[in-house]
């Protein structure tokens, strides 16, 4: 299930970038005299000649065949030979139908110290993609990456209309622009961090939903009451939780510090969201450890713990014992992320009981607490890894083109989904527009299975995408500083979550079901947390306090969740932010607050005074 979780966090319809023919062990074949980074700008880009042949997918045809190398710097989840099937089918399509030959390198290797090597070794592709921020600003100091803007200008189109303002986020102090956002946009229609619950318990008991912090935990607290042990006579709790890759949802309170409005997360170059704030009503920040609401939620979740309602080897759990933990119903409910419950829910029940029924689910609830303006979801628009086009290249020109149509519609479903037809996840309709096939959403030859897994076997999960987006900003539904957003809006000409009142809903999957059920009561606020984003520098002392402090909050918030007693739990707080204070943290949120008006300003297209 990691897959998923990699998926779902960029997007589950972002757009992957296609693929290659065969590895190679150095882009260096493809160099050539390219001017680097500091001399880009003065680029005069060429004509890309063509046919005047428009093919079905949208591209028109080059006379020359289009040729690059790129690598892809992430992680590579497929076993190779299912991975070389699938990116060969694509690239039998591109070479047939586009004319467009791409070479795609792999390493099995951390990303960072690949591109270090290829950095050192001057052996590096025409592309890199999903390379991190901080890569990406390493190519460029060194002259090894290409200023974009002409090329943009000539051909990106899509590009420039798709980012609009943000694009300048993306540009240098001079208003250079070396590098693009690897995918991009808002994810304003899946649900965020909810509260669930069994919602067959929750019916066989003849409760109420929950509405509210309160109702939940009397939820939770009857609920086990009810219902002690497992059919294993194992001990039931209100819910567990895990610690692993940053998702420390007891450790760092991301899954309710939103419902008391403190909904502005630092998002770090690294991707990972180390710290809430509250943003005043005259633009300054507070740290959410110098809030009420921050003291409050630790109360909150203290409470659960002192009536025995938090499994207890919670501090101690990875992802993977956690969802066993769920799955062998030894949690009555779980407050973070909704796939968590998904996954380690009604997705296992549905496999391995013959008798399973879509009431046996954790149904997600979000709620408005007080007159706070949640934010469950906080949604970076550009991401954090990033796409340069390196000195090595020939032909930018024809890399920009080919990037420009990968963010149509079609060329976003072509390079999520593959080659469209008959048994594909998709097809060109009778209008030529793109439409997602219905064994998708009622399944297939009569397998009824959850949307994710007919994700991640038909389309691979997400692993090749190059430079196209997430999701169209021109078909945002809501403004995400103004309220709640749709659930079911599409966002896109062909996004993959559908609203479910326009399908038969006598034919829909079990997987589909629940997923219409969660989305009627879980709500996808998105905070739009982009003018936060931290590009730390390795010599920046803030970058060590802001991790020193980020691992202390891990560290002290256990034994805050963990007191015996409310005043013990007060005390605790009050002292892990009395030493947060004495670590830095006031010229961290001082750091944070500069970044945050340098980038409204960068945004603007102004200069911060």
């Amino acid at each position: 299930m990691k897959k998923l979780k990699k998926a779902l966090a960029l997007g589950m319809a972002a757009a992957m970038a296609l693929s290659m023919t065969a590895c190679i062990g150095s882009g260096d074949s493809s160099s050539g005299s390219s001017s680097g980074g500091g001399e880009g700008s003065g680029a005069t880009p060429t004509d890309v000649e063509l046919t005047g042949e428009v093919n079905k997918y949208g591209w028109e045809v080059p006379k020359e065949t289009i040729k690059f190398s790129y690598y892809y710097a992430g992680d590579n989840t497929l076993d190779q030979a299912e991975e070389d099937e699938r990116l060969q089918q694509v690239a039998d399509v591109l070479k047939d139908e586009f004319n467009v030959e791409i070479e795609r390198i792999v390493y099995k290797q951390d990303a960072t110290e690949r591109l270090n090597l290829m950095l050192a070794g001057n052996e590096y592709p025409d592309v890199i993609v999903g390379m991190p921020d901080d890569m990406a600003e390493t190519f460029i100091d060194q002259d090894r990456a290409l200023e974009l803007t002409p090329y943009l200008e000539k051909y990106g189109q899509n590009l420039i209309d798709g980012f609009g303002d943000y694009l300048n986020l993306l540009k240098d102090d001079d208003g250079n622009l070396y590098k693009l956002a690897y995918s991009w946009g808002h994810t304003t229609d899946v649900m965020g961090r909810d509260f669930s619950i069994r919602y067959d318990l929750l019916q066989e008991a003849g409760l109420p939903m929950y509405d509210s912090f309160e109702s939940y935990y009397e939820t939770v607290k009857k609920l086990v009451e009810l219902n002690p042990t497992n059919e294993q006579g194992e001990k039931t709790y209100g819910f567990t939780a895990f610690s692993e890759k940053g998702e420390e949802f007891y450790k760092t309170p991301l899954a309710y510090m939103g419902l008391y409005g403190v909904s502005s997360g630092t998002n770090t170059s690294g991707g990972t969201i180390t710290h809430y704030y509250k943003q005043n009503d005259d633009g300054s920040i507070t740290h959410w450890v110098d809030t009420e609401e921050g003291l409050e939620v630790a109360k909150y979740i203290n409470r659960f713990w002192r009536e025995g309602l938090i499994d207890p080897d919670f501090q101690t759990k990875d992802y993977d014992s956690a969802l066993a933990f769920m799955s062998n119903e030894r949690v009555v409910g779980n407050i973070g992320t909704w796939w968590h419950s998904y996954v380690g829910g009604h997705q296992v029940w549905q496999s391995t009981e013959e008798d399973w029924t879509i009431d046996k689910r954790m149904q997600c609830v979000t709620f408005e607490e007080t007159d706070a303006t949640p934010a469950l979801i906080s949604d970076n628009f550009i991401r954090t890894t990033r796409n340069i086009i390196t000195d090595k290249c020939d032909n930018p020109e024809e890399v920009m083109l080919f990037w420009n149509w990968e963010c149509t519609p079609m060329g976003v479903a072509f390079t999520s989904m593959g080659p469209e037809g008959e048994g594909r996840p998709w097809s060109i309709d009778e209008d030529g527009n793109c439409k997602v096939n219905d064994w998708y959403w009622y399944g297939k030859d009569g397998d009824n299975t959850f949307l994710w897994d007919n994700w991640e076997n038909e389309m691979g999960g997400g692993n090749y995408w190059m430079a196209a987006p997430g999701y169209t900003p021109e078909n945002r539904a809501d403004d995400p500083s103004e309220g709640w957003a749709d659930p079911v809006a599409a966002v896109n000409e062909w996004d993959l979550v559908p609203n479910f009142d326009e399908m038969d809903q006598s034919r829909l999957a079990p997987g589909q079901q629940i997923q219409k059920l969660n989305q009627e009561t879980s709500k996808a606020y998105v905070w739009d947390q982009t003018l936060w984003t931290i590009s730390f520098s390795p010599d920046d002392p803030e970058k060590i306090i802001n991790q020193d402090i980020a691992d202390h909050i891990s560290s002290a918030w256990v034994e805050i969740v963990m007191a015996d007693t409310e005043e013990e739990c007060v005390e605790l707080f009050e002292q892990m932010r009395e030493d947060l204070h004495s670590m830095g943290l006031d010229d961290l949120v001082a750091y944070q607050q500069e970044t945050l008006e340098k980038n409204t300003a960068k945004f603007n297209g102004t200069s911060a005074e």
